[in-house]
């Protein structure tokens, strides 16, 4: 994640700490320590002075971006913390939890403000209305919930008949965008809750969605296992450009800055493109060496960044020159490039919230027979010890070539 004025990149890790990095050397700066367990989320506060952290240890940390120093533990959760957003005048923090609850905090004393509590599974993300009125949340029971701050009311309970992997609000903060595993974006009016396009042409799930920037020509686009990017016109519902060249699902999804002209994406194909929106051409294909969770442009739209399970690459957007590359962890990761407050990817093995899966990358692989479903667990990137009740041990532990999808 780039801080506000795009001179820090900040990663979160399996290791259990988050680095600051700067951007013009490459060099980490403040390495915060302090959780128990692995950090699944971060953000920057909008003025960039402090860093918030969610971790599987069931917290959220607040830091002081200019020390490192920890200045605000939240507690509260019942099970692991996987996202975390600040209020856009930073004065209150939004937490989404495998516990089912959202909860939203005030950053200046850790109090917390509201318990958002209707769901029937774990809470995957969660994201602040531009005004900050309202809180969208997504969940494993195939909804978006859209809630009024102040009251802690669910307002609007939008609908999928599949798992909603992504969420974003309009620049206005009139629509919302709801990507699912059903192969659909949904475009809902934010006020009523009334659906106003079903975006259908993906041939697979759809991973990641995004508005463009330009309020003029507002453009949808979203991310799909059919290894494509499909650009929408939000107003029609029609599909303007369908980008193709990924070998591998795409994860992530991305509109420049100011005048939303570039797209960039991620794939599993190991490369991460720039897309010209007007053309549909890919003008740069930049290559890593292994699959590439997340992408975000920098706040002035110059530079793009990358991120793989061990490092971020940071990329001149014009012609596409690798000007750093931020090595970061012995450990596996977690994807930190975010150009928004959605919830970041998890890449490393782990146990979902009904204890049932072993997950990795977030998605269900391996379903556990009763017998060996753990009363205690252990991770080390894409390696699980499960411990069951009656003396047994499993280790379970994926290659790099695992699929995902």
């Amino acid at each position: 994640m780039f801080s506000p004025n795009g001179t820090q990149i900040a990663s979160a890790s399996n290791d259990r700490t988050i680095q600051l990095w700067e951007v013009a050397s490459g060099r980490c700066i403040q390495k915060l320590k302090g959780h128990a367990h692995p950090v699944y989320s971060i953000a920057f506060s909008p003025n960039g002075a402090q860093v918030a952290s969610a971790s599987y240890d069931k917290t959220v940390r607040l830091w002081e971006a200019a020390s490192g120093r920890c200045i605000q533990v939240l507690q509260g959760h019942g099970h692991p913390v996987n996202s975390i957003a600040f209020s856009p005048n930073g004065a209150q923090v939004a937490s989404a939890s495998y516990d089912w609850t959202v909860r939203l905090w005030e950053a200046a004393s850790s109090c917390y403000i509201q318990e958002l509590k209707d769901y029937s599974d774990r809470v995957s993300s969660v994201v602040f209305s531009p005004n900050g009125a309202q809180v969208a949340s997504t969940s494993g029971d195939q909804t978006v919930r859209l809630w009024e701050v102040a009251s802690g009311c669910c307002i609007q309970e939008l609908s999928h008949s599949g798992q909603v992997r992504s969420v974003a609000f309009s620049p206005d903060g009139t629509q919302v965008a709801s990507a699912s595993d059903d192969r659909t974006v949904q475009l809902w009016e934010a006020a009523s809750g009334r659906r106003i396009q079903e975006l259908k042409g993906h041939s697979d799930r759809v991973n990641s969605v995004a508005f463009s920037l330009d309020d003029r020509a507002q453009v949808v686009a979203s991310a799909s296992n059919d290894k494509t990017i499909r650009l929408w016109k939000a107003a029609s519902g029609r599909c303007i450009q369908e980008l193709k060249g990924h070998i591998g699902s795409v994860t992530s999804v991305a509109f420049s800055p100011n005048d939303s002209a570039w797209v960039a994406s991620g794939s599993e194909d190991r490369t991460f493109r720039l897309w010209e929106v007007a053309s549909g051409c890919c003008i740069q294909k930049l290559d890593h060496d292994t699959w590439v969770w997340s992408v975000a442009f920098s706040p002035d739209g110059t530079q793009v960044a990358s991120a793989t399970n061990y490092t971020f690459r940071l990329w001149e957007a014009a012609s596409g020159r690798c000007i750093q590359e931020l090595k970061r962890y012995n450990n596996w990761g977690y994807s930190a490039v975010s150009a928004d407050y959605q919830a970041l990817v998890q890449v490393g093995a782990a146990l979902s919230s009904d204890g049932c899966w072993v997950t990795l990358g977030g998605r269900r692989i391996v379903w556990l027979p009763p017998e060996v479903r753990p009363s205690a667990s252990a991770f080390l990137g894409r390696t699980v010890a499960l411990g069951s009740r009656l003396g047994r041990v499993v280790v379970i532990g994926f290659s790099e070539d695992t699929s995902v999808s």
